[in-house]
């Protein structure tokens, strides 16, 4: 069954990219080739990300091009005429861009890689894991993953690792009533 997965490098601060959209900060801590992060980036056959970080960089490729799949931009605006035509740009709520994205993606997952996209996504309970990979820097500000969350959401930890000075943690959905302690 296809599934709505996070990947993201993460700072102390909650931080995943600067405050004017780069994740130049996040390498360098050594290796974070894990299994998991090679298992995520097979099995997702679409990358649903924002107008945000398509606007930071629009010839930007998923893993550094690394990754054969569909990419779809979320935005409420039209997609630029110099947009790549493979490039799939919706209007739509979480809820229908992810149905989009699932129907496109024939059985493979689909990756969001986009905090304001992840947020509305965990709002609306349609996130089914989350690959993090903690990096020892606090960037003191920047666009931060879990911020504006409507709720609590429960996850458990799936696996924790360590690769150089990065810390990895898979963390999948809870069932609903391991969520009842948290209001």
């Amino acid at each position: 069954m296809s599934a709505t997965l996070l990947h993201f490098t993460m700072s102390l601060d909650g931080c995943i990219a600067d405050e004017h959209g780069s994740i130049d900060w996040a390498f360098g801590f050594g290796p974070a080739v894990l299994p998991e992060a090679d298992r995520i980036r097979t099995r997702a056959t679409v990358v649903v990300g924002g107008r945000r970080g398509y606007d930071v960089d629009p010839a930007a490729q998923p893993y550094g091009g690394d990754w054969n799949g569909t990419v779809m931009v979320l935005s409420h605006r039209p997609a630029p005429p110099d947009a790549d035509p493979a490039t799939v740009f919706l209007d739509a709520s979480i809820d229908d861009a992810l149905r989009a994205a699932h129907a496109r993606a024939e059985g493979g997952d689909v990756l969001l890689l986009s905090a304001d996209l992840a947020r509305q996504a965990l709002d609306a309970d349609l996130v089914d894991e989350i690959l993090l990979h903690v990096v020892p820097v606090a960037l003191g500000r920047g666009i931060r993953l879990f911020d504006g969350l409507a709720a609590p959401r429960r996850f458990r930890t799936a696996l924790t690792a360590q690769s150089g000075e990065v810390t990895t943690l898979l963390l999948r959905r809870a069932a609903d009533g391991d969520c009842a302690s948290l209001g």
